[in-house]
């Protein structure tokens, strides 16, 4: 799990030293994004280190906003890699309390990863927030391909590790989903995955509002 996790952040470095290639980048904007970078890696790898069960490490304070924007500046290069924008949709001002780290870097980190990857070039990513009775729901969606059937039916546990390669040729372990999954339960919530009507894909993760 750590490896994967960390290999977000990494990917997301070496996509801004490839758009770097392409293009002058703004450099204070580059500074900041590398700094995020390595405190995140900094983040998981901390994590791991205290070896102990998810729901025993301290909670924190957060809001949709700052979880948005946090996620905005993770992945903004490899936004503009295949030129997609990132929305936030719904309470913007919503706060709830909960393992922020895990949360940014084990469940929608994965999530985001999986929407970029599957997502056609220039389409939007959004981040939809409300709250569910003593949940908060933060749901990614895309306006990829959607979800297979079986995958569909399967329950949080029991979600499958599947290699599918992306819309603009991208390759990955295939554990993004399983992982967020694991790592959501452990928060006691839930993912939930769905195919819209319209087209496209949401996952979404399930958290109590306040942490137990």
């Amino acid at each position: 799990v750590l490896v994967h996790d960390i290999r977000n952040p990494l990917t997301a470095l070496v996509g801004m030293l490839e758009l770097a290639k392409k293009k002058p980048l703004d450099t204070s904007q580059s500074l900041a994004t590398f700094k995020e970078l390595v405190q995140r890696i900094r983040e998981i790898t901390d994590t791991a280190m205290q070896n102990v069960p998810a729901h025993q490490l301290a909670a924190t304070k957060t809001s949709a906003l700052d979880v948005f924007e946090r996620q905005k500046k993770v992945f903004s290069y490899r936004f503009e890699e295949k030129s997609l924008s990132f929305e936030l949709i719904g309470e913007k001002n919503l706060t709830f309390q909960t393992q922020v780290d895990i949360l940014n870097n084990s469940i929608l980190a994965n999530l985001i990863d999986n929407a970029i990857k599957f997502s056609p070039i220039g389409s939007t990513i959004q981040l939809h927030v409300t709250a569910e009775d003593s949940m908060v729901r933060l749901g990614i969606a895309d306006h990829g391909e959607g979800f297979p059937m079986d995958l569909l039916e399967k329950r949080d546990s029991r979600i499958p590790i599947q290699t599918t390669q992306g819309t603009s040729g991208e390759s990955g372990s295939g554990r993004g989903l399983s992982s967020a999954a694991f790592f959501a339960e452990r928060l006691g919530g839930c993912i939930q995955v769905k195919n819209p009507a319209e087209g496209g894909a949401i996952v979404a993760v399930m958290l109590p509002i306040s942490a137990s």
